[in-house]
């Protein structure tokens, strides 16, 4: 079986089972359940590290918590190499400080294709899709994964995941999008093109996002992807659920990388 181990562990968040659980209880116990009008389907939510982006994320990934999803379609940009197919780690698990999660190996090969490749190698060492998995540990039972990671994919590329993400999507399958915002401006500059960014994600369309170029969004892409799964299945409703940048974690304003979780829901 292959074992895709903690690649960040000790750097994005700490690699000692009990020291992690822990700092997550304590981002946990300062979010809530809000009241979302159906059933989550998407979730966008950040991948920093956790004393950075932490706090955001925990709100977002609270709102699905205990909501018996049995699959977990992970889609996320590759920061470390190039690449215009999609790669999806198509069999094994994934282990983290907080135990192994299993590869769906029977919904990976449906999405398999000429263009998305069972290629594990881009995510060995990639954190994007790492850092959702503890927070989903901690908020789900039983679940298996589908980890997807994009960098620079065509048109087509992108037309055919959207596809197969959106023939895979049912009650009991979610998709989470893993992206951080605007990278290193100013703490008002940052805030002020976020805000434009997830107001352009709360159209629920692809081209009213894709419109907005200058997002500094790193998951760009996996996120005009989610949107247009949205608009093959129709999922209008989108809610932002929590922002911060890191200037508001740590009063450095100078730089600042900007967070946001937001869900669509049917």
């Amino acid at each position: 079986m292959i074992i895709r181990q903690s690649a960040v562990a000790g750097q994005f968040y700490p690699a000692q089972r009990e020291e992690l659980d822990a700092q997550l209880a304590s981002l946990f116990d300062q979010t809530k359940k809000i009241s979302l009008r159906g059933r989550p389907k998407i979730l966008i939510v950040p991948h920093a590290g956790i004393v950075y982006s932490g706090k955001v994320a925990a709100w977002g990934f609270k709102q699905i918590e205990n909501l018996g999803y049995s699959k977990i379609m992970l889609l996320g940009a590759s920061h470390q190499t190039f690449f215009q197919h999609a790669a999806i780690f198509g069999q094994g698990v994934w282990e983290t400080p907080l135990g192994k999660v299993v590869v769906d190996e029977k919904l990976a090969k449906n999405f398999l294709g000429k263009n998305i490749l069972d290629d594990p190698s881009p995510h060995l060492q990639e954190h994007s899709l790492e850092l959702e998995l503890i927070f989903l540990q901690k908020v789900l039972k039983d679940f298996k994964i589908i980890p997807v990671l994009i960098s620079q994919p065509t048109e087509k590329v992108a037309e055919d995941l959207a596809e197969k993400i959106s023939r895979a999507l049912n009650d009991k399958t979610l998709l989470v999008v893993s992206s951080d915002l605007s990278h290193y401006l100013p703490w008002a500059v940052a805030s002020e093109i976020d805000q434009k960014t997830i107001g352009a994600i709360l159209s629920g369309q692809k081209n009213v996002f894709a419109k907005n170029p200058s997002t500094g969004a790193c998951g760009y892409e996996a996120i005009k992807i989610s949107l247009r799964v949205a608009e093959i299945l129709k999922i209008k409703n989108f809610q932002k659920i929590k922002y911060q940048n890191s200037g508001d974690i740590t009063g450095e304003k100078a730089q600042v990388v900007g967070y946001t979780s937001i869900i669509g829901y049917a």
